[in-house]
C-alpha cells in the first residue's frame, strides 16, 4: 500500500501545480484605462476582492483588488464591475433570520458579477450561503439591490418581496402583465429569463459561458486485492491472518459536479455489490470468510483537465458497508458474526472520453459485529473500471 500513498502524494502534488490556468482578459482601472493581460480562470462562485493576472505568459504573477480596478473580464465569460453600493446582507438560513422585515443597508465597496447586460443589467453577489441579485439602468454607473428578505415573527417565517414590486416597476414599459412579476422567484434561473425577455436583442447573457451543474451516470466493476486479519485479547492462539485473496464488485456511480472552479470539484455515490472469500489454515484450525456486502461510497473528488476529453482526479469517500446473504467467519466448530460497518477511502484515476481507471483504496476497519475481546483489521485497494453512459 506504501506505492499507493506514493502515487496520490505525486498525483496531488502535480494537480495542484497545474491548476494554475491564466486566460485572456482586460481590466480597467480606476482612471478608465484598460490593460490586456492574462487572468486566472477562478470561474468564481463567491464575489471576489481581488484577482491575479500577467502581463505576458512568462512573467511574474500580480495581484489586483477592488479598490485598484473598476472592471475585469476573463476570456468574456467572467465579468465583474465595482459599485459603491448600499447591501443589505440578511441571510435565509433559519437560525440566523431577522424579526423585522425592514432592510439593514450597509454600505460596501464591491465586486459583482456580470449576468447580463442590455438595456438593463443584471448581476449577482454571492458569500457562502448569501445570494443578492442587483440591477443597474440609464448610466450603469449604479447598481440598486432587488431586494428579498426572510424574517421571523411569532415565529413563523415570512417574506419582504419588494423585489417583485421593484421588476414590475422596471418593466412595464414592455412586460405590463402583473402575473409575470406576481410569482418569480429570487432565483438566477427566474431572474436571468426575465431580464433576458426585456432586454431582447440587446441582450448579452453572461451565465451561458458560465460553468454549468451537471449529473453523470457509470458503470464500475472492480476487482479488489484485500487484506484480512483478526484476533483475540484473551487466547493469544485466535491469531488469525487469512491469506491475500479478492473481492469482486459490480457496481454503478452517480457523480454531481459543481457549477464553480472550472468543474474542478464534484460530489458522487458509488454504490456497489462485493463478495470476499478467503481461507486460512494451520495444524489447528481451519477458517473460512464468507463476506457479501453492499457497498457505499458518498465523496468528494477533484479532477484536473488536460483537454474536453482526458481528465487526472482524486477522491476520497466516506463507505456506509452493509451485510446481503448469510456473512460470517468459521473456525473449527465455531462462528463469528460479521456486523454493518464504515470505512474511509481515498483514490486516484484517469479519464478520457466516457472511460476511467481508479486505484481506490479503503483503509483499515473493522467488520466484526459487537465483540469486546475480538478485533480485525479488513483492508482493499480495488480497481475500478468505469464506463459513462449518461
Amino acid at each position: 500500500m506504501k506505492n499507493f500513498y506514493t502515487l496520490l502524494l505525486v498525483l496531488t502534488s502535480f494537480i495542484s501545480y497545474s491548476q494554475i490556468t491564466y486566460k485572456q482578459g482586460y481590466f480597467i482601472n480606476n482612471n478608465g484605462e484598460k490593460t490586456t493581460c492574462l487572468i486566472k480562470d477562478m470561474a468564481w462562485k463567491n464575489s471576489p476582492l481581488d484577482f491575479e493576472y500577467k502581463l505576458a505568459e512568462n512573467s511574474e504573477s500580480i495581484t489586483a483588488t477592488v479598490n485598484d480596478v473598476a472592471e475585469f473580464n476573463v476570456d468574456n465569460s467572467y465579468k465583474f464591475k465595482r459599485f459603491n453600493l448600499d447591501i443589505e446582507l440578511s441571510s435565509n438560513y433559519v437560525d440566523k433570520l431577522d424579526v423585522t422585515s425592514e432592510p439593514a443597508w450597509e454600505k460596501k465597496t464591491l465586486f459583482l458579477k456580470v449576468l447580463l447586460e442590455g438595456d438593463l443589467d443584471l448581476y449577482q453577489f454571492e458569500d457562502g450561503n448569501i445570494v443578492k441579485y442587483f440591477y443597474s439602468a440609464d448610466d450603469k454607473q449604479t447598481a440598486t439591490q432587488l431586494l428579498y428578505k426572510k424574517y421571523v415573527v411569532d415565529g413563523m417565517i415570512k417574506e419582504n418581496n419588494n423585489y417583485r414590486q421593484q421588476l414590475f416597476n422596471l418593466m412595464r414599459d414592455r412586460i405590463n402583465t402583473v402575473n409575470r412579476f406576481k410569482n418569480i422567484d429570487y432565483k438566477k434561473s427566474s431572474l436571468t429569463k426575465l431580464f433576458s425577455e426585456y432586454n431582447g436583442e440587446s441582450n448579452n447573457n453572461y451565465t451561458l459561458k458560465h460553468n454549468k451543474s451537471k449529473i453523470t451516470l457509470k458503470f464500475t466493476p472492480a476487482v479488489g486485492f484485500t487484506s484480512f486479519a483478526f484476533k483475540n485479547a484473551v487466547n493469544k492462539t485466535y491469531n488469525f491472518k487469512m491469506e491475500p485473496s479478492q473481492t469482486y464488485s459490480i457496481g454503478a456511480e452517480m457523480e454531481y459536479t459543481l457549477p464553480f472552479n472550472n468543474n474542478k470539484w464534484s460530489l458522487f455515490i458509488n454504490p456497489s455489490y462485493n463478495i470476499y472469500n478467503s481461507s486460512y489454515k494451520n495444524r489447528n484450525y481451519n477458517v473460512e470468510t464468507d463476506y457479501k456486502f453492499l457497498q457505499v461510497p458518498i465523496g468528494v473528488r477533484y479532477s484536473m483537465f488536460f483537454n474536453s476529453d482526458s481528465k487526472v482526479f482524486i477522491n476520497g469517500s466516506y463507505n456506509l458497508n452493509f451485510l446481503t446473504g448469510n456473512s460470517k467467519i468459521t473456525y473449527n466448530n465455531s462462528e463469528l458474526e460479521i456486523g454493518k460497518n464504515s470505512s474511509f477511502a481515498f483514490g486516484a484515476g484517469y479519464g478520457f472520453k466516457n472511460y476511467s481507471i481508479e486505484a481506490r483504496y479503503i483503509l483499515d476497519h473493522s467488520i466484526l459485529g459487537p465483540y469486546t475481546v475480538w478485533t480485525s483489521e479488513y483492508n482493499s485497494l480495488n480497481v475500478i473500471l468505469g464506463y459513462r453512459f449518461l
